[in-house]
């Protein structure tokens, strides 16, 4: 049974090598697990990648040092799997990681790790997997609510 999202299109914008690299890797990864829970998919991937590169653009002023946190419990409604995208996101030096403050009451933040190229093209993703685009919405509905009860 197929199902239409509601004309709906998602994309990310990622640097071009940083997309490259990413696709590559993960092809790697999917070879290697091929049938198991360590295997990834690129649009859920790439979504955690431009979700911390677009924090880290808008928070421009507030962050420190480029590093961003992100509120765990919203990242799971996003994905259920996330942790397994961090670790390998981590692990392949795309992000960089600072360990939370009990005493500052800080989270886990996180940083992309650039090319270094000064001029580097940026990509359009286009998402394709109806699970990813489907969640995405999903959580985007439910601070829309949210939202819209705490104006009220």
């Amino acid at each position: 049974m197929k199902t239409k999202v509601q004309n709906n299109t998602i994309f990310f914008l990622l640097e071009e090598s940083i997309f490259q690299r990413l696709k590559h890797e993960i092809g790697i990864n999917n070879l290697l697990y091929p049938k198991d829970d360590n295997r990834l998919k690129l649009d859920v991937a790439c979504y955690f990648v431009h979700l911390i590169s677009y924090q880290q653009a808008k928070a421009i002023n507030k962050s420190q040092h480029g590093f961003i946190f992100l509120n765990a419990k919203v990242v799971q409604m996003q994905h259920h799997n996330y942790k397994a995208y961090f670790d390998f996101l981590l692990q392949k030096k795309f992000i960089e990681a600072r360990g939370y403050s009990v005493s500052k009451n800080q989270s886990k933040s996180f940083r992309i790790i650039r090319s270094g190229e000064r001029k580097n093209k940026i990509r359009k993703y286009m998402v394709n997997d109806f699970v990813v685009i489907n969640s995405l919405l999903s959580v985007q509905l439910i601070y829309l609510v949210h939202h819209l009860h705490t104006m009220n």
